[in-house]
């Protein structure tokens, strides 16, 4: 049996929901620090909390929505992992692939990647250094694909040089 999995991760919208109703919740807390039902505090200082908390919820709400992307992932049978991200372009489709070769980077699977049953957040490294984080929830990839994919983590998590990988 081959790990070689090619899958096409496009934005959760469980991911999105779960980022809503946490900027939902800490804009909550601002309107209940600025109405004072939180605390004891001077009207100066509630309303200058409050307007801090509800503009980090806006700052994180819109901070998850701007980062969604389309993401193509392509692992060979040797466990060599090929990042695209396919931006504006539509997602690749066609057997030969050339501009994920031309486009693509390669990247590492990061030791504190985190492989569940329903989830996995792959902590991915290119050759520049900078770590490259890639949500795969269910909805992002059908069932079969999803099952690949982590079938192919686990199997990359299990090599000498990824032994820290987290499997739960």
């Amino acid at each position: 049996m081959s790990i070689a999995v090619s899958v096409i991760v496009r934005p959760s919208r469980m991911l999105t929901a779960l980022v809503g109703a946490m900027a939902s919740v800490a804009a909550g807390v601002a309107f209940a620090i600025a109405s004072g039902l939180v605390g004891d505090l001077t009207i100066p200082v509630r309303w200058t909390l409050s307007a801090l908390v509800f503009f980090l919820a806006t700052f994180g709400f819109y901070h998850g929505i701007r980062s969604r992307k389309t993401i193509q992932l392509d692992i060979s049978g040797t466990g060599q992992i090929r990042l695209l991200k396919a931006g504006g372009e539509p997602p690749c489709t066609g057997p030969n692939r050339p501009h994920v070769r031309e486009i693509g980077e390669l990247v590492r699977l990061m030791d504190n990647s985190t492989i569940w049953p329903r989830m996995l957040f792959l902590r991915l490294r290119p050759e520049d250094g900078r770590t490259v984080v890639v949500p795969v929830f269910p909805d992002s990839v059908d069932r079969e694909a999803f099952r690949a994919l982590s079938v192919a983590c686990r199997w990359l998590a299990a090599q000498p040089e990824a032994q820290d990988v987290k499997i739960f």
